[in-house]
């Protein structure tokens, strides 16, 4: 090294990695200094996660050749214990899971205050826009209506209050869940059901008389299934069972296999278990793939979404009282995509309970549901002008 030169920050040199016998890493040449962020891109099973774990010192991976430097030092040959002395460690893509906290909540322990600012900043650039989109400013707002995720329980509205007071916008407004806006959007009437399905799951209804229910937005702690996350778990469930013959077998196993890279479904369930390999709500449309390709289990598993966010608009339906009633239960979210036999199911289940409800996908933008509810705070019936409404979101989006 020239004197006076400071080395990289990590530096690997030539580096060959096997595992179970396999090469995976043949030559790898990597210089990152300090300062400076690296990205890493490839198709599965390329060796992104090999490499990773293998910097780390993480156990099942044999060094065949090269070497691995940090500030200079070799550390090939150094345990994962010392290299962490050492300020080496991983970030995981996805959290650790634990029930009944949210990734929110997760990310947020160790802070004294809860991070206010961010939804002030998030409620500022979203308020900007949509003014700037109208080509007005706030003192021409009649009404607001604000629908912000997480907003489940009485003990969140004070600090989400507290961000939108400081916008120090001069006119009324409404708070409510963001599942009541997609649903005011969707619904013909403005009022029914919402039921989210995407990454996680949530249920909001809201009767003619502006009265709201919902469940509890816990998610598994509380039994409420199924957005994309969860169907994912269930399909690695099934694959688990398949593999120690408690189930039957699937063709999931060979999808997720494929997806992560794994070397076989026992390198897969190790891989999960050991957080080597992790498969989140995006790996969901391999279950709905699967399925339309006539896997039985896979197929289960749909139908077993769809009466899990049927159970949930019946429960909204039943604390609203409007099982006689005909009404629009509103389907937000991707998960509605992956395939007709979730809605048939779904549709099966609250039927049995609202015969007169009738299932619609929301394919309007979710902020016409802001406008109808800040027009209810201005005492404007939204109802004759919800057509407008969607056509003007529809040309304000297109610009």
């Amino acid at each position: 090294m020239t004197e006076g030169k400071t080395a990289p920050l990590l530096q690997v040199q030539d580096l060959r990695v096997a595992r179970e016998g396999h090469e995976i890493l043949r030559g790898v040449d990597l210089q990152v200094d300090a300062g400076s962020v690296h990205v890493v891109l490839g198709l599965n099973g390329s060796g992104k996660s090999t490499l990773a774990y293998t910097l780390m010192g993480a156990g099942g991976y044999t060094t065949l050749g090269g070497s691995i430097l940090l500030e200079g030092e070799d550390i090939t040959q150094e345990p994962i214990d010392a290299r962490a002395r050492r300020g080496l460690t991983l970030a995981w893509q996805e959290p650790a899971r634990f029930e009944g906290l949210s990734v929110e909540r997760y990310l947020s322990l160790g802070q004294p205050e809860p991070d206010r600012e961010r939804l002030l900043e998030a409620l500022e650039a979203v308020s900007a826009q949509a003014l700037a989109s109208a080509g007005i400013g706030r003192t021409h707002l009649a009404g607001v209506g604000y629908g912000i995720a997480g907003h489940d329980w009485p003990g969140d509205r004070p600090g989400h209050i507290e961000a939108i007071e400081a916008l120090e916008i001069p006119a009324p407004y409404a708070l409510v869940n963001d599942t009541i806006i997609g649903l005011m959007a969707g619904a013909a009437d403005g009022w029914g059901v919402g039921v989210v399905a995407g990454t996680g799951s949530n249920s909001w209804g809201r009767d003619r008389a502006g009265r709201e229910a919902h469940m509890t937005g816990g998610g598994t702690m509380f039994g409420e299934y199924a957005g994309g996350g969860d169907l994912v778990a269930k399909a690695v469930e099934a694959v688990a069972l398949a593999w120690t013959m408690r189930g039957p077998q699937t063709r999931l196993a060979d999808a997720f296999v494929a997806r992560v890279g794994a070397l076989g479904v026992e390198d897969l369930l190790e891989g999960l278990y050991l957080s080597r390999y992790t498969l989140s709500s995006d790996a969901a449309p391999l279950v709905f793939e699967v399925a339309a390709a006539g896997d039985s289990v896979a197929l289960e598993i749909i139908r077993w979404a769809g009466r899990e966010l049927g159970s949930q608009a019946i429960g909204v339906i039943r604390q609203l009282g409007i099982e006689a009633l005909a009404f629009d239960v509103v389907q937000i979210g991707s998960l509605y995509k992956g395939s007709p036999l979730l809605t048939d199911v779904m549709r099966e289940a609250i039927h049995t309970v609202a015969p007169g409800a009738r299932l619609v996908r929301l394919t309007v933008p979710p902020v016409v549901g802001a406008v109808m509810l800040g027009m209810e705070q201005a005492g404007v019936d939204f109802r004759p002008l919800r057509e407008t409404l969607i056509a003007s979101a529809a040309v304000v989006g297109g610009r």
